[in-house]
């Protein structure tokens, strides 16, 4: 084998090499791309979720508040009247 043979043996050797690095990287980046995407979505879910939570406590303290607000009157009423 001449020095033009051995080159060309050791460029294509070369690009094969450099080609399924590139390959292999481009796949790396895409199930990455996955990963980011699938955990962005169960972020987004996680957060709806908090958001339906969050509304269901206002509402159950409003509830609440407007409970004690029509019962505590009525009770400590009759504690505070003059019964002379």
């Amino acid at each position: 084998m001449c020095c033009f043979e051995v080159r060309a043996l050791c460029d294509t050797r070369t690009r094969a090499l450099l080609t399924t690095r590139l390959v292999s990287r481009g796949a790396n980046k895409q199930a990455a791309s996955r990963a980011n995407i699938k955990g962005i979505a169960a972020q987004s879910k996680s957060l709806a979720e908090a958001r339906a939570a969050r509304e269901e406590a206002v509402n159950l303290s409003r509830v609440k508040s407007t409970f004690l607000a029509t019962m505590v009157g009525p009770c400590l009423l009759p504690l505070t009247r003059d019964t002379r």
